[in-house]
């Protein structure tokens, strides 16, 4: 998700990371790998998906907010409701209108 996989708006701001999303393949040492991994578990439900984001955000706008919003240098908290609100708007579009190129791709 950080990476602009699942919400494309993402990738626009990638630059603006504190760490690489990579680490999160990492050992959990750093406090916010922790932190998003164990926020992005439901009891025994895992938010894996666009699908399974959308479902919570439905429930919970504010789901995520604080454990993403960390991942962003300082400087940029400032600017990060707009991406949150690109994200809520993005989170219930299909992934053709999200990736059109990479649908293209697959179809063609």
């Amino acid at each position: 998700m950080l990476k602009g996989d699942v919400l494309p708006c993402l990738r626009d701001v990638k630059d603006f990371l504190a760490l690489s999303p990579s680490v999160v393949l990492g050992p959990a040492r750093q406090r916010r790998v922790g932190d998003l991994l164990n926020r992005m578990k439901i009891g025994p439900k895992l938010v894996d998906s666009r699908a399974a984001l959308r479902d919570v955000w439905n429930v919970d706008a504010d789901f995520l907010y604080a454990e993403v919003k960390v991942w962003y240098q300082d400087k940029f908290h400032s600017q990060f409701d707009l991406i949150w609100e690109q994200m809520h708007q993005q989170v219930h579009l299909e992934g053709h209108k999200l990736f059109p190129k990479r649908s293209k791709k697959v179809k063609g």
